[in-house]
């Protein structure tokens, strides 16, 4: 009995061990989208979930692991910040991660073009004065937010910025997507072009699809395979890349976390997209 107790220990203390280590480190993942409507090479940085972490003194390490990979544009996914309610005045921890978050995305932009959409954390956080002072302070240093909106990336590439509504982010069920919602907030793509979209949630795959989008990149659920944000246990798109028809959607672990840290086998990431032509 002793030894099983011993054994049991040892699982728990390598877990915890484990976990620690995951939490403050981070991998590069890389994917290659092959294309035949670009006519040359493209690389960009996919960020979402970060949720006020800090990787070193003020982000260094991040920054730096980002501006080893000379991107053309940082695509934000969402969540970068940790929700704040209408009327919630943050403690001064939390301001500091808030102003701390800012600085990164700003030291960002004043390198590289930098494109946020919005997670469900933003989305939550749109009534809290905070919270729209961070936002104030990005739009002035020149990033631009795509709220369901697109913009032109390349004479052939068209990005684009879906705001998922709040209903759509259910606890403890799957929420349904109206067939035609991407198309009455965002317009339909147009297919001389290849169309990007930054959609938070990876649940509406199906939506991205049926709406012609040929690359999709989300983040939400931090790659976890037992619970999700969303409390859904085994989400079918949890993390890496999936392909259906013409649509390719990545998935992103998120580079951090928030309430319940716990990351086992599942570090955080910086994603590289290498669109290719064809």
């Amino acid at each position: 009995m002793t030894y099983i107790f011993l054994i049991i220990a040892a699982i728990i203390a390598f877990l915890i061990i484990r976990n620690i280590y995951e939490l403050y480190n981070f991998n590069i993942t890389a994917y290659d989208v092959p294309s035949t409507k670009i006519n040359k090479n493209h690389k960009y940085i996919f960020l979402t979930d970060l949720h006020e972490r800090s990787y070193g003194n003020e982000n260094e390490l991040l920054y730096q692991a980002i501006i080893t990979q000379s991107p053309e544009a940082i695509l934000i996914g969402g969540d970068m910040y940790i929700s704040l309610s209408k009327n919630e005045v943050p403690s001064q921890n939390t301001l500091n991660k808030i102003s701390r978050t800012t600085d990164f995305i700003i030291r960002l932009s004043k390198k590289y073009p930098v494109y946020y959409a919005y997670g469900n954390h933003e989305v939550k956080s749109f009534g809290n004065p905070y919270f729209k002072n961070a936002m104030n302070m990005l739009k002035e240093a020149g990033v631009v937010f795509l709220d369901d909106s697109s913009i032109d990336l390349d004479e052939g590439i068209t990005l684009h910025g879906l705001s998922i509504d709040r209903k759509l982010y259910l606890k403890f069920k799957n929420a349904v997507m109206p067939d035609d919602y991407i198309q009455n907030k965002i317009g339909q793509p147009n297919n001389d072009k290849y169309n990007i979209l930054l959609a938070h949630s990876p649940l509406f795959f199906d939506n991205y699809v049926n709406s012609s989008y040929e690359l999709c990149l989300c983040g939400h659920y931090h790659g976890e395979f037992l619970i999700s944000p969303q409390f859904i246990p085994f989400p079918k798109h949890h993390a890496g890349m999936f392909k259906n028809k013409n649509t390719c959607m990545i998935v992103s672990r998120g580079i951090g976390s928030h309430t319940v840290n716990i990351r086992i086998f599942n570090k955080p990431e910086v994603v590289i997209i290498n669109l290719k032509s064809e």
